[in-house]
């Protein structure tokens, strides 16, 4: 029993400390959300040469992601939690030379009516930009210029 109970205490434990994704706003749902709890972050990646496996986790309310493009790569979510409903992660991609293509990969994103890859002419910009709903990160832009 004192087994069981031992058991029963680490799981409840475990339950009551571990951060899940979110399906409210970062910034609550009451009156008064005034913005004040919402967080930026900025983030530059590195991309060594060879097919790379990025793995994010972003946990602010506006996340931006701004790789050095050397060759093609892939990102894939290492997990949701941190992640509140409503939250955005912006992807700038820089391309000087060559052409190379930008993978996401794995369940935790949805696409609209374009594919899961984008393909860096030399020379071209991208901007992609998901926004959380809850259980998945949703693609709400994409542009490629030049």
């Amino acid at each position: 029993m004192k087994k069981f109970i031992s058991v029963f205490a680490v799981v409840l434990l475990f339950a009551f400390t571990t951060q899940a994704q979110h399906t409210v706003p970062r910034f609550g749902t009451g009156s008064g959300n005034n913005g004040q709890n919402l967080t930026y972050t900025y983030v530059t990646a590195g991309d060594a040469t060879g097919n790379d496996t990025l793995l994010l986790k972003p946990g602010a309310w506006v996340t931006i992601y701004q790789p050095t493009v050397v060759d093609s790569f892939s990102y894939k979510l290492s997990s949701l939690n941190g992640s509140y409903v409503g939250d955005h992660i912006i992807f700038v991609f820089k391309n000087t030379s060559g052409i190379h293509k930008v993978k996401f990969v794995g369940t935790l994103w949805t696409f609209g009516s374009a594919t899961s890859t984008v393909t860096l002419a030399s020379s071209k910009k991208a901007t992609i930009e998901f926004v959380f709903d809850g259980i998945t990160w949703v693609e709400v832009c994409r542009m490629i210029g030049t």
